[in-house]
């Protein structure tokens, strides 16, 4: 939700602002600054809220960095700035600046000729919170900014002062009663205290008072707080925390508290003198940019606080003067989507990043409108993704492409071991962001690592601060973990098959399967037994056979399995999951198959199920085996691979198989020579390999000019190797050399 924050009771007229004079664009460390004020005055803007951002980030020794860039607008006088103010009663308020967050950018507004507004000093700190803290309460969130808000930063030297009361925070707290502290420490976003006018007041003033007293009072109190903060942090409860850390009752520390505030006359406060300031010319960089992009910013600005109209007239003159200007396709393609016009705003989007490609917004903006607008969802969804990658690596601290891709991913269940990979990364630039944790939680309830999505819920259902939408989210994962649990133990008596006296193959894990086999070799070995051979006799009457790639077991309402035959996945689900018996004949199956995607993107599989036309599935399941690709396709010279979604096939001649350090596989295909290479040799299944029994012999000469071969791998984004082989199919059979 977007916040917007306003200074000033007074409306005035607007008046006009033309983009035409001379705009200047600063770059610091960690803001982009635009305006036609003076280059000195933007400078002047800059190193100030830079050092207001390093106080931040090393109060609590909090690293520095931020998931979303911020752009400030700085006008020459307040007369220029009128026309780019939110509007107020349908005319633009009397306010001295505004901060205004977005999932791409966050805005700074304000004029040249007047004093930072405490407001946008208190909302810039929820943005960086929101990235570290998150995690912590409201009470703490808002006690915290408003500390922060009062921020002076004095002389050429850039002395900062922080702790200053806030008087009409001090004087409602000497008039009204003081709220419990075990209440002000339960109070949730979703609370009347944090939302009903006449009790906010009281909110935002305690929270202020009981931080300015643990942070401003003692070095002991300070260290105290810290520690109280980091129990609650990790779900203890706010009382008890409270009460083991500074060794007192609740009750008699709230005395202690009001007497503070009431009986106070000078207030304790922070003098931090900078180490060395800002070095302009190192730290940062100025050029005079054209009216093109000076009608750009405005525009982006005026859109973001959803003055459509207006943007509207300064885009349209930005792509009028600068057609090849990127940055204004892709916000007019924004704008036209905000005014539900998602097929005109794709044209915008597309050329967007085609004019600049290394732009990361560029391909976020495409990527979200293709996500809304699916007019071919195959290729729009590939688009999209691939868009989204990029995004990514043009731009690994925006963690707002991740967590798009990563939804993506969890929503076709597919690609779940790189997402797990890809949220664990985005949580460590932004350990604050409460849905990734959740979708990190989601994303290890479907892989054989699902315990480790519990403790992450539990810490999520343990914040106060958690949203309200989030908190059922996680209720509703919790109560599937729960539910998971339960099943396991139903399943522990499920009936057994045996694949041969050696393989042993045991159903479990709630309706999905716990296999287990003995030891035995990891692949086909030329001078092993030949594989076992999966039953090819016919279905028995009124059942079915069907085989293909199982990619989910979801264990919701019994069991349904996804079957991927063809392209095309079909579903068979079960009431009784227990009466299903499970058999491996695959020596890359082993350990747990958890509930959600199978590991790997899917094992070859041979079901046999009783048709039944219910609810989207074909049939109620009755055997599953785990077939041996290699075993499954011995007596074919060209038989089909699996096929596995995220992967990709290439045929050519194999010149080098090494086995000495994973598997590394060479093949000239094109007139050009491909690498594969996978970690272990376990990863990948030989389909009618050139030794005895279809086994395959690493570290062998191979004859010229190669064995014809294809190879089913998973494309790598890094590295030499185009991919990690997933099967390789030789096309000929050749004696063993």
């Amino acid at each position: 939700m977007k916040r917007l924050l306003l200074l000033g009771l007074f409306l005035c007229v607007a008046m006009p602002a033309p983009a035409a004079d001379k705009w200047v664009r600063v770059q610091s460390k960690d803001f982009t600054l635009v305006g036609n004020a003076t280059e000195n005055e933007i400078r002047d803007v800059a190193e100030n809220l830079e050092v207001f951002r390093t106080v931040f980030s090393r109060f609590f020794k909090l690293k520095e960095g931020s998931s979303v860039a911020t752009t400030v607008v700085v006008f020459r006088s307040d007369q220029a700035f009128k026309p780019f103010k939110p509007v107020y009663k349908g005319k633009p308020a009397n306010v001295a600046g505004y901060f205004q967050s977005g999932l791409d950018v966050n805005f700074i507004a304000l004029a040249a000729d007047m004093q930072t507004p405490r407001v946008i000093y208190h909302e810039y700190v929820h943005r960086l919170m929101s990235d570290t803290l998150g995690s912590l309460p409201p009470w703490f969130q808002e006690g915290f900014a408003e500390c922060f808000s009062t921020l002076e930063i004095e002389g050429k030297d850039k002395k900062v002062r922080l702790g200053r009361a806030i008087g009409e925070h001090v004087e409602l707290l000497n008039q009204r009663q003081f709220m419990p502290l075990q209440r002000l420490f339960s109070v949730e976003y979703g609370s009347p205290e944090y939302n009903e006018e006449e009790k906010q007041g009281l909110f935002y003033a305690e929270s202020w008072a009981l931080v300015h007293y643990m942070m401003f009072n003692s070095e002991e109190r300070r260290n105290q707080f810290n520690k109280f903060l980091t129990d609650i942090s990790h779900g203890i409860p706010a009382p008890r925390a409270f009460e083991d850390t500074f060794n007192t009752q609740l009750s008699a520390f709230q005395k202690l508290f009001e007497a503070y505030i009431q009986q106070r006359m000078a207030w304790n406060a922070f003098s931090i003198q900078t180490p060395t300031g800002l070095d302009r010319s190192k730290d940062m960089t100025a050029r005079v940019i054209s009216e093109g992009q000076a009608e750009f910013y405005l525009g982006d600005l005026l859109l973001h606080i959803s003055r459509v109209p207006e943007a509207e007239e300064h885009l349209t003159k930005a792509i009028q003067l600068e057609p090849k200007l990127g940055v204004a396709q892709a916000s007019m393609g924004q704008l036209l989507i905000d005014k539900g016009k998602q097929t005109d705003a794709l044209p915008y989007m597309k050329r967007a990043t085609e004019l600049d490609p290394d732009n990361y917004l560029t391909h976020y903006h495409y990527a979200s409108l293709l996500r809304i607008e699916k007019t071919s969802p195959e290729i729009d969804r590939t688009t999209m993704r691939r868009e989204l990658q990029r995004t990514i690596q043009l731009a690994p601290q925006f963690v707002e492409a991740t967590e798009m891709l990563a939804g993506d991913n969890l929503e076709h269940n597919v690609d779940i071991p790189e997402t797990v990979e890809l949220l664990a990364k985005a949580i460590a630039v932004a350990p604050g962001r409460n849905y990734l944790a959740l979708q990190l939680a989601a994303a290890l309830s479907r892989t054989q690592q699902r315990d480790m999505a519990r403790p992450i819920v539990q810490n999520l259902l343990a914040n106060p601060g958690l949203e309200p939408p989030l908190r059922q989210s996680a209720q509703s994962l919790m109560e599937f973990l729960d539910r998971s649990v339960a099943a396991n133990r139903a399943l522990a008596d499920a009936p057994v098959r045996r694949a041969r006296p050696e393989t042993l193959v045991e159903a479990a894990d709630v309706t999905t399967p716990e296999l287990r086999r003995s030891e035995r070799a990891e692949r086909i070995e030329p001078n092993s037994p030949a594989p076992v051979q999966v039953d090819r006799d016919p279905p028995a009457p009124g059942t079915a056979k069907m085989r293909g790639v199982l990619t989910l077991l979801d264990c919701r309402d019994g069991l349904t399995l996804s079957l991927v035959v063809e392209g095309k996945t079909v579903k068979l689900h079960s009431d009784t999951p227990t009466q299903i018996k499970f058999t491996s004949f695959n020596s890359t199956v082993s350990g747990t198959i958890g509930c959600g995607s199978v590991p790997g993107n899917g094992v070859p599989a041979s079901i046999v199920y009783r048709p039944k036309q219910s609810q989207g599935s074909i049939g109620e399941p009755l055997t599953v085996d785990f077939v041996d690709p290699a075993a499954e396709k011995l007596d074919s010279q060209k038989a089909e691979l699996p096929s596995i979604p995220g992967t990709s096939v290439v045929t050519g001649l194999m010149t080098m198989l090494e086995c000495s350090n994973g598997l590394t596989v060479a093949v000239n295909s094109d007139g050009k020579t491909l690498y594969f290479h996978a970690d272990t040799t376990t990863k990948v299944s030989f389909m009618n390999g050139p030794g005895p029994n279809g086994s395959v012999n690493c570290g062998d000469t191979i004859p010229a000019p190669g064995f014809p071969v294809t190879i089913l791998y998973r494309p790598l984004k890094s590295g030499d190797a185009l991919g990690e082989p997933v099967v390789i199919q030789f096309q000929k059979t050749r004696s063993a050399r």
